[in-house]
């Protein structure tokens, strides 16, 4: 049998294969860029101080949010307020006042960003009146410098139990006068 009188291949069986080679190679080059770009993205992240600081002052607010809003585990300041003021028919003087009948653990009154003695709340308190409504801040956290140069980021607990994370602002450059003097121009 010659060249010629063989039976014609069957169209684009040559191609296909030749198709899902190129495919699959293209397929493999995304997953190995996909793969180096996450492991760069690891190690800047995980070596890199600014970063570092950043995702564990991040996770002191998560933490801190936890200490004020737990609904998965009802143990938080938020629903001991609530338990407090059932019970007393007020909200407490002081956040002090929650532990050991409402709050089983002394440092959930204390923001993990808190550094400072081991003493009393570290949260801001402002006891609400029973009839206040249900925007009015109760507790208020500013232990969350996040980023520097940065004011602290602000936790708020509000009295029908949502907290709100509030990111702080830059803090403005102090510019110096200026002293470049206006010019006069001299009569000619």
């Amino acid at each position: 049998m010659s060249v010629e009188e063989m039976p014609p291949a069957e169209p684009g069986a040559k191609g296909r294969s030749g198709c899902l080679r190129a495919a699959s190679i293209s397929c493999l080059s995304v997953l190995v860029a996909i793969a180096a770009i996450t492991v760069w993205t690891y190690f800047l992240v995980t070596q890199n101080p600014v970063y570092r600081h950043a995702y564990n002052q991040a996770v002191l607010v998560a933490e801190c949010q936890l200490h004020l809003q737990d609904r998965s585990s009802g143990v938080d300041i938020g629903d001991a307020l609530e338990r407090y003021a059932r019970r007393n028919g007020k909200y407490p003087s002081s956040l002090d006042d929650l532990y050991p009948d409402f709050l089983d653990n002394r440092d959930l009154l204390r923001c993990p960003a808190d550094k400072g003695s081991k003493g009393a709340s570290s949260y801001k308190y402002t006891r609400p009146a029973m009839d206040a409504p249900d925007d009015t801040p109760v507790v208020i956290c500013r232990n969350h410098p996040v980023l520097r140069g940065q004011e602290p980021w602000m936790l708020t607990l509000y009295k029908n139990g949502r907290v709100i994370i509030r990111p702080g602002q830059v803090k403005p450059e102090l510019k110096a006068p200026s002293t470049t003097s206006k010019m006069h121009r001299q009569p000619a």
